[in-house]
């Protein structure tokens, strides 16, 4: 079991220890390390976007359970409609990445759309995206999360608190027994690439080769032939730059 894995049993088993999750040591070196300095940069890259557009509140709601460590950015983001500018660096990446996601989604627009992620964390890219593709009028059918077992377990636990009815949660060792035939987006972020060979082969056999679309962001080196003719843009800002640039992989066509 991973370490982290043990974390998420204890915040679904333990209220105390889920209010507190994103605080956890152990948590934290996986997920909750975006530093402040991050989320300036994140914050430049959000306002290429229609942000000032958005319920920042709803946003803020990724804030509300874990309790995560906030940093006051009302000098970057004033313009913006918000109860409070303290935010999480991290919520601001899931916001980042939900309006890359959208951007690249409106090019292919469709709507009451059944999406997948691969290592979804603890469901805060889930959250924000589906209320960024609530405020523009697109419907998620549905939103599959494929894990570890106990992440899954706090995906679940997280997402339902706040009130998301079309979440379906599947560990990796019975994702096969449940997937969908079809799905329109497939996502994944620091996730697929940090997987074993074998373990890239078989999400892509069995899960991105259903997708009609993907948004992937790797962050490791090689890249699976697998995207040899998907269209690559180096990630921005960079999390990890002195090691390997990350890339965002999109389809440049559509599975039927």
């Amino acid at each position: 079991m991973y370490k982290h894995e043990e974390t998420c049993y204890e915040a679904v088993n333990d209220d105390n220890a889920f209010s507190i999750f994103k605080q956890n040591q152990k948590f934290v070196e996986i997920l909750e390390h975006v530093t402040y300095e991050q989320g300036l940069l994140y914050v430049t890259e959000i306002k290429k976007y229609q942000y000032k557009h958005y319920d920042w509140n709803l946003f803020l709601e990724n804030d509300i359970i874990g309790n995560p460590l906030t940093y006051n950015y009302y000098n970057q983001l004033y313009e913006a409609k918000m109860n409070t500018y303290n935010i999480s660096p991290t919520t601001l990446r899931y916001i980042c990445f939900g309006l890359k996601i959208l951007e690249y989604f409106k090019q292919n627009m469709q709507q009451n759309i059944d999406i997948v992620e691969i290592g979804g964390g603890y469901g805060g890219q889930c959250k924000i995206l589906q209320d960024i593709f609530h405020q523009n009028n697109i419907q998620i059918k549905s939103y599959t999360l494929i894990d570890l077992d106990g992440v899954c377990k706090l995906q679940n636990k997280y997402l339902t608190t706040l009130g998301f009815t079309n979440i379906i949660t599947l560990s990796n060792t019975e994702c096969l027994e449940k997937i969908y035939e079809k799905y329109d987006l497939c996502i994944s972020n620091y996730a697929l690439g940090e997987f074993q060979k074998n373990i890239q082969d078989f999400y892509i056999n069995n899960i991105l080769l259903r997708s009609r679309l993907h948004f992937i962001t790797w962050n490791t080196y090689p890249i699976h032939d697998f995207f040899m003719y998907s269209n690559f843009v180096e990630e921005s800002p960079q999390t990890n730059p002195t090691v390997f640039k990350n890339v965002i992989i999109t389809s440049n066509y559509a599975f039927t």
